[in-house]
């Protein structure tokens, strides 16, 4: 011991070891042997052993010195294999431990670190379990960040090795913070690879389960939609969407952070089903596109999504030839949305398409609704002429009688009176023609002559 002693304080840190392994002294048995000469001796020893790594440690911590910290390593390791083997009265593993696993990361011994760690970690010593756990995935992640490959599809064996030791750690502090975040990354780590994400969508949906009324539960949840959204071979994603929404915890801590994931599972909602619409439209279904459309706009709380929805609806629902559809789309829009402009345009297309592709009786109806509703004068005039050329003389009449009654004032009067006039002359109507002719003569020149 003396020998020894002499060797550290000349700095001959490597000789001191030297003589320790070459000695003949049974360093794990020597604790309490009862001879008080020789247990002083050990024990001068081994706090020689011990101060001689700490000091190391700390001269590479404050000076960054590698010699020191090759020399650290030695000694921890020297401690704990000769004098805490057998006996630890004071239980300093897991502190011994700790400190070469940090000793070992400086060194870019992530592996060895890591073995360290999980040692410390399955110990459950209360003092360092929670970070031992913590620094073990982390230099694992240092090993992964070396020999990451982004052409693989599958994980490689070291993150397959960083896995495992979330699993440890989940096993060993099931309630803590530390094991959701494991838990997560490696939910996340999975999800980067085609082969894994089915895995990746099981353990999002366990810790889910597990601990909803946490924020790692929110990302996980956003990780298994995306997933399904990316690939719908890996679930329905409305099943999904709906399992997650009715899971209460899980809302309930979503919206005590912003309600983030209700709104992202809100628009991606929208994105699935617009694909699904989509690909109906693609399929030529148009009328199943178009309840589609009907369903997005009556989920939806946006103004502009839910009248671009029924737009859309409206137009699918035109290809599809079913003009009682288009009408009751279009009174549920004015009625939910009444004076809407974009009802309105949209109103105007139907009625011009209708009678351009020869359907006359429901562009006329079109026509109607858009002088009725939208209080468009121009609109009923062409509903009452396209009534009066289809020969319904009593429909026109009532068109334009309408017109002269809402819009005393409109431009266009004297010319709807005047049409009125006559078509009401032709049917022997003479009061009401001589009516209808007192208003056109109320007009310039033209009118006035007839």
């Amino acid at each position: 011991v003396k020998l020894v002693d002499l060797d550290l304080r000349r700095g001959h840190t490597g000789i001191a070891l030297q003589r320790l392994a070459k000695s003949k002294m049974d360093l794990k048995s020597r604790s309490g042997d009862g001879d008080s000469e020789t247990e002083l001796a050990y024990r001068n020893l081994k706090a020689m052993i011990r101060r001689t790594a700490t000091e190391n440690h700390q001269r590479h911590r404050k000076r960054s010195d590698m010699a020191a910290l090759g020399i650290a390593e030695s000694y921890y390791q020297t401690y704990l294999s000769s004098f805490l083997v057998n006996a630890d009265p004071r239980n300093e593993s897991p502190e011994i431990q700790m400190l070469l696993a940090e000793v070992k990361r400086d060194l870019g011994k992530s592996k060895e670190a890591g073995a360290l760690y999980r040692r410390v970690l399955e110990g459950k010593d209360a003092r360092y379990a929670k970070e031992a756990g913590a620094l073990w995935t982390a230099s694992l992640a240092e090993a992964m960040k070396k020999t990451a490959s982004h052409k693989a599809t599958e994980p490689s064996s070291i993150e397959r090795a960083y896995i495992e030791a979330t699993d440890h750690l989940i096993h060993s502090l099931p309630e803590t913070q530390q094991a959701r975040e494991a838990a997560l990354r490696a939910a996340q780590l999975l999800a980067a690879y085609p082969a894994s994400r089915s895995e990746a969508i099981t353990r999002s949906r366990k810790l889910i389960d597990t601990h909803p009324a946490t924020s790692q539960a929110v990302t996980a949840a956003k990780l298994w939609l995306q997933l399904i959204t990316d690939d719908p071979n890996l679930g329905n994603f409305e099943s999904a969407a709906a399992t997650i929404s009715q899971n209460a915890p899980l809302m309930r801590g979503d919206s005590k952070s912003g309600g983030k994931l209700k709104v992202w599972i809100q628009d991606l909602t929208t994105k699935a089903r617009l694909g699904q619409i989509a690909r109906e439209e693609k399929g030529e279904d148009f009328g199943r596109a178009a309840q589609g459309y009907e369903q997005l706009a009556r989920d939806s709380a946006d103004r502009e999504i839910a009248e671009k929805a029924l737009a859309n609806a409206v137009g699918a629902y035109l290809k599809d030839g079913d003009s009682d559809a288009v009408a009751r789309v279009i009174q549920g829009w004015m009625k939910r949305y009444p004076r809407s402009a974009k009802a309105v345009d949209s109103v105007r297309s139907v009625a011009t398409f209708q009678l351009i592709k020869g359907d006359f009786v429901a562009s006329a109806k079109s026509f109607e609704f858009l002088g009725v509703e939208a209080q468009d004068p121009d609109a009923l005039e062409t509903a009452g002429r396209i009534a009066d050329a289809l020969g319904d003389s009593r429909q026109a009449m009532a068109h334009w009688v309408k017109y002269l009654e809402t819009f005393g004032k409109a431009s266009g009067r004297f010319r709807v009176a005047l049409r009125l006039a006559r078509l009401q002359d032709a049917k022997r109507l003479d009061s009401e023609a001589s009516s209808a002719y007192r208003i056109c003569a109320q007009g310039e020149s033209p009118f006035e002559a007839e």
